[in-house]
């Protein structure tokens, strides 16, 4: 580099040649400082220091940016659950409902003397006794079947005696439906014994759920060769306080033969029960018609209970 000079002699300029300082301004020791922090930004691919004016100054004056927080860990899987030890469990079948026993009172199973459709809890034993003059006995071998067995009390050496089995063929709701077969028999006449069979069905239809209060209407065909009959009744049991039920029964008896012709007659009865689980009495009274009879009778029973 080469700098003018006038001569003060002649008064002429001269070019002497000038040395240039070595620049050491604030740009040259930024961008050396750039070079230096950040080797990889202030400099080329072979290692050389770019320099780009002010920019690089800037870019040195300019704050570091802050490094980017590191991501949060992922949770971790939840745990297998442990297998459970001993034997796999294996659910066991409901037993089959059984329903309770129908407890009812001691005489449920007959109105008066009309049969009703009830049945004794199984196991049940009863003992009744009709006008002192005739005793009872029963047994109930299921909740549905239950035997009777009656006989009077000898007179004039002639004994009447009656062995029954009744039990229930249809239920549903508040109806039920049972049959009854029995043997009839007369013994102590002179002329001899006489055995008689009897068939016949009752159908009973209760007014609550407990049954404590019904209606029956009952059919017994007495077999007795040519003097067969039929025996109808229809009976009421209405329960009217916890300890008393009323009684109201008609009976008939028609002739199914001719030889049978003059055995009929009408009966009719009423009364009150005295009802209890393991007792029962009966009072009651009405008027029998047949051929020529007209009468009141006065009619009393008492039956008391073992429950299994």
């Amino acid at each position: 580099m080469t700098k003018p000079c006038p001569d003060l002699t002649t008064g002429a300029y001269h070019r002497f040649p000038v040395r240039s300082k070595p620049r050491t301004d604030r740009v040259g020791w930024a961008a050396a400082f750039v070079a230096l922090a950040w080797p990889g930004d202030a400099r080329g691919e072979d290692g050389g220091v770019q320099v780009i004016g002010e920019d690089v100054a800037a870019d040195a004056a300019a704050p570091a940016a802050a490094p980017a927080p590191a991501p949060a860990p992922a949770p971790a899987p939840a745990p297998a659950p442990a297998s459970a030890s001993g034997p796999p469990f294996t659910p066991t079948p409901a037993p089959p409902f059984t329903p309770p026993p129908d407890i009812r009172d001691a005489n449920a199973d007959r109105v008066v003397l009309l049969p009703t459709a009830y049945t004794q809890p199984a196991g049940t034993l009863t003992a009744s006794t009709y006008d002192i003059a005739v005793l009872q006995l029963g047994y109930a071998v299921t909740d549905s079947t239950q035997i009777t067995l009656t006989s009077s009390i000898p007179f004039e050496g002639i004994v009447f005696a009656d062995l029954s089995v009744k039990s229930v063929i249809a239920r549903d709701g508040p109806v039920r439906v049972a049959a009854i077969g029995s043997a009839t028999g007369v013994f102590g006449f002179d002329v001899g014994n006489a055995v008689l069979g009897r068939v016949g069905g009752v159908t009973e239809l209760c007014f609550d759920e407990r049954c404590r209060s019904s209606a029956s209407l009952a059919a017994t065909v007495l077999l007795g060769a040519q003097e067969t009959v039929a025996m109808t009744g229809l009976g009421l049991v209405l329960r009217v306080a916890p300890g008393l039920a009323l009684l109201g029964e008609a009976d008939t008896i028609v002739p199914l033969t001719l030889v049978a012709g003059k055995i009929h007659g009408v009966g009719l009865a009423g009364g009150i029960r005295l009802p209890h689980r393991v007792w029962s009495l009966d009072l009651a009274f009405g008027p029998a018609y047949g051929p020529g009879v007209s009468a009141v009778i006065p009619f009393a029973a008492f039956t008391v209970r073992f429950l299994p």
